[in-house]
């Protein structure tokens, strides 16, 4: 059943007690990086474990900060809302409706950076759940998942050819 996360800015990506960021360079350009991520919804489902195929923005476009899309991991639906959009650079989101009854607020954030002939990624997920719920153990597990994201990532640019 879905729950209602309390609406946070990107303020809280930095404030929140539990934050994990897992940082990996992907061999595409941040353009390319940025389109995966940011203007591809359902392609999410190709790289990201759990995610399927049927994420879209519900707002319509050109997409852009207050843009609203759905995702579906782990068969939940994910509600998000945009907090930063800025191409090649930077993409963020909150997630206002979930199926997660003990997380509280949720917002993640994607820092693309050139290295090399590719695209540092530094995604930091940022979290506050309830209270006597173990928050700290949730980010530890998420850590492992962003990682194996960022490395799929990374190959379904490179098969895609893509970059």
């Amino acid at each position: 059943m879905p729950t209602s996360l309390r609406a946070v800015d990107l303020d809280f990506i930095d404030s929140a007690k539990h934050r994990v960021t897992v940082s990996h360079v992907l061999p595409a350009s941040p353009d390319v990086v940025f389109a995966a991520l940011a203007e591809d919804p359902a392609g999410w489902g190709a790289w990201f474990p759990g995610f399927t195929d049927a994420g879209r923005y519900l707002t319509p476009g050109p997409h852009g900060v207050g843009s609203q899309r759905e995702v579906f991991a782990r068969g939940s639906r994910f509600l998000e809302t945009v907090l930063a959009w800025e191409p090649g650079r930077r993409w963020a989101f909150r997630v206002d409706e979930a199926g997660l009854p003990a997380v509280r607020a949720l917002a993640e954030n994607f820092l693309l950076t050139p290295e090399g002939s590719g695209t540092r990624v530094d995604y930091t997920m940022a979290q506050e759940t309830s209270p006597g719920f173990v928050g700290g153990l949730i980010i530890r597990f998420a850590g492992g998942q962003l990682r194996k994201a960022l490395k799929n990532l990374g190959t379904h640019l490179t098969s895609s050819d893509r970059a």
